[in-house]
């Protein structure tokens, strides 16, 4: 074939590009996740030969590697994708379907009687990643009938694999056709619930209240980022918004910063505050566990009024990797809007990055170029927040403060900002970060001692303070590689 690319400049300008894939998993469940290859190689019978030069020169043949092979005995090596010019075998499912008609209709009944002796979850899993995906049925290689009707040319435990999948995806449908109520009721529960969460008005209720605590961050008259309140007169935003703006040795700063309350409505006064000159709270590097902070707790001269404290909104645990999340903050320095969107999980960043690239030509990033950055305490998602909102709060679907909105990789295309992938940085480790930085200013603990979670999370207890409030401004240099990959939001 031609082209086997989805994107057919990136087929005429490159002449290998590389696939990570999993351990234990197969070639084509790898080409499938990486998401640039065209659906027909999919859809046809092909394999893999190898690239030898050596080969070439004696017109040798090289020697084929079937789609099913796992790839860990392919590490490292370069191949062509050949069309055999034959068609998938489909015999062995048809064999399947007739050896098993009895035993899946009993399978259906007996799931009536009692679902919860099948892995309904596993079973379900299945069908949504057959559903969605165009590709069809995995590839197993060739296969050949002999006479007793067996199918040879493929493992028995490939063969076995199979059998389960397809007895799964059989036994869901016909559950599905009867209507069984607790299937019907699980499906409902595991796939819609993502889009019930942005429309139940109680919760959009509860955005809109914890919205209030969103400013505008402002520097000279400058608008430069996004805040919210998380306790007292305290704000929080990202370090890369106000970093340009403070004196080098020190936290102090040298804009007149200020903090734009209730700005929703354009050209609107909004309730305007004023932060004062020095950093309360400030990272902008790796810890020694290799999770990148970017946040920087500021000071109001005095607390806004009738606003949430979000730390009350903080839920102690690990980032989330899946659902729906909120971003309320002032994109491009305008009024305050909301983004509901979908977490991308760890395991979907690559496919994601993949998929976007494939589908957008001006895009000039290549998935390797994106996914080495994304650190362990960042949540992935695609939103439409991009200058202008970092510093945002990002909430999941149950209205938890869970991270800040930082930033994303960046290109433009046709004079519109576009992203790969955007991140925000998850609040444990900003919080255990500040809560460290202030062990020194008690009256900064004793109020965060008032918030249940936190005091029970974090150990509060100060230190004694012989070198004052104000701590180094520490920024690693591998911070400069990361801004030329990625935008600041």
């Amino acid at each position: 074939m031609k082209y086997i690319m989805k994107n057919n400049e990136l087929a005429e300008k490159a002449d290998c590009v590389c696939v990570y894939a999993f351990r234990g998993e197969n070639v084509e469940t790898a080409l499938e996740r990486d998401g640039r290859f065209i659906d027909t190689i999919f859809q046809k019978l092909c394999v893999l030969t190898l690239e030898s030069r050596e080969g070439a020169k004696k017109n040798q043949k090289s020697k084929r590697h079937e789609m099913s092979n796992r790839v860990e005995h392919l590490d490292k090596k370069t191949f062509q994708i050949i069309d055999t010019g034959h068609k998938r075998p489909d015999i062995q499912k048809k064999l399947i379907q007739v050896k098993t008609e009895s035993d899946v209709a009993s399978a259906a009944d007996s799931a009536q009687n009692d679902p919860g002796q099948h892995p309904i979850g596993t079973e379900q899993k299945t069908i949504q990643e057959r559903e969605t995906n165009s590709a069809g049925p995995s590839a197993i290689g060739p296969a050949t009938q002999n006479t007793s009707g067996i199918i040879s040319g493929k493992s028995f435990s490939t063969d076995i694999e199979e059998f389960l999948q397809s007895l799964c995806e059989d036994v869901l449908k016909k559950l599905k056709q009867r209507k069984n109520p607790q299937v019907q009721k699980f499906i409902q529960e595991e796939y819609d619930k993502g889009v019930q969460c942005f429309t139940e008005v109680n919760k959009v209720k509860q955005i809109m209240t914890l919205s209030d605590s969103v400013c505008m961050i402002e520097v000279d008259n400058s608008d430069q980022g996004t805040g919210f309140l998380v306790f007292d007169r305290f704000i929080l935003t990202n370090a890369h918004v106000v970093k340009n703006f403070i004196n080098p040795g020190t936290l102090k700063l040298s804009g007149a910063l200020k903090a734009v309350f209730n700005y929703e409505i354009l050209r609107s006064e909004g309730n305007v505050l004023s932060v004062k000159d020095v950093i309360v709270a400030y990272s902008y590097e790796k810890d020694d566990r290799r999770r990148f902070h970017d946040f920087a707790l500021l000071e109001l001269e005095a607390a806004p009024d009738n606003c949430t404290e979000l730390f009350e909104r903080y839920k102690h645990a690990s980032p989330p990797n899946r659902g729906g999340i909120y971003i309320v903050g002032h994109p491009n320095g305008k009024v305050k809007k909301m983004d509901p969107c979908f977490i991308i999980g760890s395991e979907n960043q690559l496919q994601s990055i993949n998929k976007h690239i494939s589908e957008n030509i001006s895009c000039p990033y290549v998935s390797w170029g994106c996914w080495p950055y994304l650190h362990q305490n960042r949540i992935t998602y695609d939103s439409c927040f991009f200058h202008g909102s970092s510093g945002s709060p990002v909430f999941d679907e149950h209205c938890y403060l869970i991270g800040i909105h930082s930033g994303g990789f960046h290109y433009e295309e046709e004079k519109r900002d576009r992203s790969v992938i955007e991140f925000a940085y998850s609040m444990p480790s900003i919080i255990e970060a500040i809560v460290t930085q202030v062990k020194k200013r008690s009256d900064i603990l004793k109020l965060l001692s008032k918030f249940k979670t936190i005091r029970e999370n974090f150990d509060l207890s100060p230190l004694e303070d012989t070198c004052g409030t104000n701590m180094p401004v520490n920024e690693e240099h591998q911070r400069d590689k990361d801004e030329k990959m990625e935008m600041d939001a």
